[in-house]
C-alpha cells in the first residue's frame, strides 16, 4: 500500500497485477486473500493462470472480482494455443477479462477456422465448443492404428 500511495502522489500511475500463482487447486470463491489490496486500489489486473487454474475457476473468480469494477481480469497465458482459446472465450462470458494474453505460439494441432486477429483484438467464430479444429497432419499422427497381438 505504502508504494501505491508514494506512486500516487507525485502523479505517477504504474497499473500493478497479481494472481499468476493462482493454481487449480486455490478456491475462486475465496478473494479474501486480494480483499484489503483490492479495497484500497493497489491491485488493477487480477492474473490467474488459465491452464492451472482452469476454465470454470477462472469464470467464478472473474464474476467474483466484479465487486471492484477499478480491477480487471487478465488470464495469464503462456506457450498455449489452447489457453488462448480459453481465454477469448472466457472474455465473452465475463466483460471484466480486458484483455488475454496471446504470445503469438505457433500451433501445428490445431485449426481455428473463423478466427481472426486484426488491429490488436481478437474475433471468434460463432461455431459450437471451442470451435476449433485438429490440422490434417495432427489427425494423423494421433490416430489408432489397429494393432494384432499373435
Amino acid at each position: 500500500l505504502k508504494i501505491r500511495e508514494a506512486l500516487m502522489k507525485d502523479n505517477f500511475f504504474i497499473p500493478i497485477a497479481e494472481g499468476e500463482t493462482l493454481m487449480g487447486n486455490d478456491d475462486p470463491r475465496y478473494l479474501n486473500r486480494f480483499d484489503k489490496y483490492l479495497e484500497h486500489d493497489v491491485y488493477n489486473f487480477l492474473q490467474p493462470d488459465m491452464r492451472t487454474y482452469g476454465f470454470t475457476n477462472m469464470i467464478t473468480f472473474a464474476r467474483k472480482a466484479e465487486a471492484y469494477p477499478h480491477v480487471k481480469v487478465a488470464p495469464h497465458n503462456w506457450n498455449s494455443h489452447m489457453g488462448v482459446i480459453m481465454c477469448l472465450h472466457a472474455s465473452r462470458i465475463c466483460h471484466n477479462i480486458a484483455i488475454v494474453e496471446d504470445d503469438r505460439f505457433f500451433n501445428h494441432a490445431l485449426m481455428l477456422p473463423g478466427f481472426r486477429f486484426a488491429d490488436g483484438q481478437w474475433y471468434l467464430n460463432d461455431q459450437p465448443g471451442w470451435g476449433i479444429t485438429l490440422t490434417p497432419d495432427y489427425q494423423k499422427l494421433c490416430t489408432i492404428r489397429e494393432r494384432v497381438i499373435a
